[in-house]
């Protein structure tokens, strides 16, 4: 594919290794320049979590409103049951049009509010994604007019821009990972599965497909208090503090039976 030479420069940052901020804010800025679009967007998470995520936004006045929509309002699609899968393979790094793929039109109409001032009227996406399929963040380019002419237009170049950008995250935490930084290997799934119990696994499993405390309650029925108590116990068992740490320790593939208890003979 033949591309502009402002998408040149926006590859090129893509795969470029920088401090996180400046790496997002320089990412976002050439996105605007390249699309020549209101407004365009960077954010990156630890794997699998994007409700941790940290971004920038370019025109920079804009960031603090397209934050207020990422902390308030995907959280309430989520508690719809209608958030994002975060098991590996569920995700692609195809851009699409969030407002128009969502059932929550109410909730698309609170969303498009907030990227009002900058002129947005249309939002085209592109996910950031490991070799496995997990997501290490998102793009984004929004302008007026309609979703379809606006997919049309960056949709192609705004894809190789996000599977560079996926390598070059995967590629940085890979190297954290050779150097310390990061936790050791996940144990075996047995080891793990030998640790919690049915239910506490059932809550980990969910947590770690990125499912915030209200979707485990509703999905297993259950209080969100109760969630909180099994969350801490998981994480007092497996020597972890975060969500994004329990994923990395494994319990996507922990077994949903518990395992068989150790027979001893009759003395």
């Amino acid at each position: 594919m033949v591309i502009g030479a402002g998408w040149d420069e926006a590859l090129r940052l893509a795969g470029a290794v920088a401090e996180a901020s400046a790496w997002r804010q320089q990412l976002a800025d050439a996105m605007r320049a390249a699309s020549s679009v209101a407004l365009a967007t960077v954010w990156t998470c630890p794997p699998a979590q994007p409700m941790e995520a940290r971004g920038a936004t370019s025109p920079e006045h804009m960031h603090a409103s397209i934050d207020m929509v990422r902390s308030h309002v995907i959280p309430l699609v989520e508690r719809t049951a209608e958030g994002v899968s975060m098991q590996r393979g569920s995700l692609s790094t195809r851009p699409y049009l969030p407002f128009e793929a969502t059932r929550q039109t109410d909730l698309a109409r609170k969303a498009l509010a907030g990227y009002a001032p900058a002129g947005v009227e249309a939002l085209v996406v592109c996910w950031l994604l490991d070799p496995e399929g997990l997501p290490l963040g998102y793009i984004a380019v929004g302008d007026g007019g309609s979703g379809e002419a606006l997919l049309e237009r960056v949709g192609e170049p705004l894809q190789l821009l996000a599977e560079r950008a996926g390598q070059t995250l995967h590629g940085t935490l890979s190297l954290a990972k050779g150097l310390g930084a990061l936790p050791p290997p996940p144990p075996a799934p047995g080891v793990a599965a030998a640790l919690l119990t049915v239910r506490e696994r059932q809550v980990a499993r969910l947590v770690a497909e990125g499912c915030s405390d209200a979707v485990v309650s509703h999905r297993l029925g259950m209080s969100e208090n109760t969630v909180g108590v099994h969350l801490r116990r998981i994480f007092s068992k497996l020597g972890v503090h975060s969500r994004a740490e329990l994923l990395s320790r494994g319990v996507i593939a922990l077994p949903e039976e518990a395992p068989s208890p150790i027979r001893r003979g009759r003395r």
